[in-house]
């Protein structure tokens, strides 16, 4: 691909920028953004809590890194808009500190037992999906 192929593909000129610019500035943005990196495997494994979730911090990392890259991927090539995406911090916190200990208690077990992150990782995948499709079928909800 050329670089007057990716400047017709966003429409650079039009917007007043140029592609050394962009460089510049998803540089700037993956350096504002690149604490997350490590701060959220330091979150979900507990270790920011001297507690253990269970939950490995370089697959945290690894998955972090990779949805960070997917979300701002597809948010520049799907929607022609220049922000950064990465997991929330404080639904992080949430999830550490009331989800794990709820499951843990429906579970009867310790909070880092597998069972226990993995039941909390699948309620916020079907809620995920519930969100998802109440949007998709404009349900109002709150």
């Amino acid at each position: 691909m050329k670089v007057s192929d990716t400047t017709n593909i966003f429409s650079l000129p039009a917007k007043g920028s140029t592609v050394p610019r962009e460089i510049i500035a998803g540089i700037t943005t993956f350096t504002a953004m690149s604490y997350i990196i490590f701060l959220q495997p330091m979150i979900m494994t507990g270790k920011m809590f001297n507690i253990d979730s269970g939950m490995g911090f370089g697959a945290l990392l690894t998955g972090t890194c990779i949805a960070a890259a997917f979300g701002s991927i597809l948010m520049g090539l799907l929607a022609n808009y220049p922000i950064g995406l990465t997991p929330g911090m404080g639904e992080n916190f949430f999830f550490v500190l009331t989800v794990l200990p709820v499951c843990a208690s429906l579970l009867g077990e310790k909070v880092g037992a597998q069972a226990v992150w993995q039941l909390g990782l699948g309620v916020v995948f079907v809620s995920g999906v519930i969100f998802a499709l109440f949007s998709a079928v404009k349900i109002p909800h709150s």
